[in-house]
């Protein structure tokens, strides 16, 4: 089960991450948050993947929308941690759920700790 927990200064992000090629492109996509990056490699997809979660949990904190988007995309609010489940993301997603199916894909987590400035 992917998690986020947000304290003061610092959001911790666990996250599953599934890598496959198109197109001769990694792709390292991330259903909870519908997040993805991309390069020539497994290694700059992970990369480019990384950069986007730095920069949407910043600016959803700095601009204190990022509440509002979880939940839009299913997350449950669980004190200060925030949950979402890998079933529910296939029923709602309908390329990820064909992803599933045709197995062209590996799977990750990724534990992600963004810092931000205190407020």
């Amino acid at each position: 089960m992917d998690n986020i927990k947000v304290q003061k200064d610092k959001i911790t992000v666990c996250v599953g991450v599934y890598v496959f090629i198109n197109d001769g492109s990694y792709i390292a996509y991330c259903p909870s948050l519908d997040l993805s990056g991309y390069g020539q490699t497994e290694a700059e997809a992970r990369g480019s993947l990384d950069f986007c979660l730095n920069e949407y949990f910043t600016y959803g904190m700095s601009n204190n929308v990022l509440d509002a988007d979880l939940t839009k995309y299913g997350w449950k609010q669980k004190g200060e941690e925030s949950t979402n489940c890998f079933q529910d993301l296939v029923k709602k997603n309908k390329n990820f759920a064909k992803m599933v199916d045709d197995n062209d894909f590996f799977k990750y987590s990724t534990l992600l700790n963004v810092s931000l400035p205190a407020v």
